[in-house]
């Protein structure tokens, strides 16, 4: 099994790795620091953890997978004692320069979705178990956890350049209020933003975001020569408001009566 753990006083977390059963034979039960950590309350899984290790950490003799069906039946699945690669996870090790560390990231693949995936219609079926209807994407940055969020259900990203982002505060309340997504709080800095998988295979985000960033849309850029052609024709009024009109004199009496003196 894999599961996090605090200390009672709440100053260090940890992932522990225990044995399965049936697996124990040359396997013993680590412990290491833990960065950051998510559990989903639907799949039962550990589907995003990264930890600090000397060196990878196959999962190989401790990862239990439980699998939820459309119907919410659940499952558990264990991988192949002799299958490396019988794994519902995605595992990356990166050495840390100048120390005799590194840190391993773990994402359950079909769960958490790489940047690379997102707005791709198939981004919920990666080689692997599917562990669950929900998927969901992170960030250490609250600028790109909006960003990927909207990005996630098919929003293009040359169109979202066309919006500004909203904050932090205002992304929350969308999410709130739209009834499709919902925030799964760990033990990191961020939480996960997670939305059913049929949302990411039918591209749903596409006209959704467009209606929730209207106000958030940036104005349009002003043309120049239109500008320069208003301000020429302001001028010309000015001009020609500014210009004196010679008034017309009205006949006087004495110029009515030497008319009628001449007829």
């Amino acid at each position: 099994m894999i599961y996090f753990r605090t200390s009672v006083d709440g100053t260090m977390n940890r992932v522990v790795f225990s044995p399965r059963l049936g697996t124990t034979r040359g396997a013993r039960e680590i412990q290491r620091q833990l960065v950051y950590g998510y559990g989903c309350p639907f799949c039962r899984n550990a589907v995003l953890f990264a930890f600090l290790t000397p060196q990878k950490i196959s999962l190989r003799k401790y990862e239990e997978s439980w699998v939820v069906n459309g119907a919410q039946q659940i499952r558990r699945v264990i991988p192949g004692e002799n299958l490396d690669r019988d794994t519902a996870y995605h595992i990356d090790w990166t050495s840390i320069p100048g120390r005799t560390m590194g840190i391993e990231r773990v994402r359950m693949k079909n769960h958490i979705l790489p940047e690379e995936l997102l707005g791709k219609k198939d981004a919920a079926h990666q080689v692997g178990a599917r562990c669950c209807p929900y998927v969901g994407v992170f960030s250490a940055r609250r600028d790109l956890l909006i960003k990927d969020t909207i990005l996630m259900g098919g929003f293009s990203a040359r169109e979202l350049g066309e919006y500004n982002l909203p904050e932090w505060e205002q992304f929350v309340e969308l999410l709130r209020v739209d009834g499709r997504h919902f925030l799964l709080e760990g033990i990191g800095t961020l939480p996960l933003v997670m939305v059913r998988s049929d949302w990411v295979d039918g591209q749903k985000g596409l006209v959704h975001w467009r209606g929730v960033l209207k106000p958030f849309k940036k104005p349009k850029p002003t043309d120049p020569e239109s500008t320069e052609s208003d301000e020429e024709e302001s001028a010309e009024d000015e001009t020609t408001e500014d210009t004196d009109v010679p008034a017309i004199e009205e006949p006087s009496e004495e110029s009515e009566n030497n008319d009628e003196q001449d007829s």
